[in-house]
């Protein structure tokens, strides 16, 4: 989670942002803005997604594709079969 919380602050310092102004920009209390860069709260999803709005970032979540071949094993038979060839 330290990463996350890292990020944040480093996106926020790249774009020139004080955190007063993330905070005004989120409509959160610049407390709080410390207190995520500073680790000493979490960040859920829903107020990751406000301040990376803020920040003129978005989230993408991608599959993981060994994620994907365990599920679909043909994908990984089609794979095999392609390499061989």
């Amino acid at each position: 989670m330290r990463e996350t919380q890292k990020k944040i602050k480093a996106l926020r310092v790249s774009a020139g942002m004080s955190q007063q102004e993330l905070a005004a920009a989120t409509g959160m209390q610049q407390q709080n803005i410390g207190r995520i860069e500073a680790a000493k709260v979490g960040v859920n999803l829903d107020i990751f997604e406000r301040i990376l709005g803020a920040l003129h970032h978005h989230i993408e979540i991608v599959p993981d594709a060994t994620a994907i071949d365990a599920q679909h094993p043909e994908t990984t038979d089609k794979k095999a079969d392609a390499t061989r060839s």
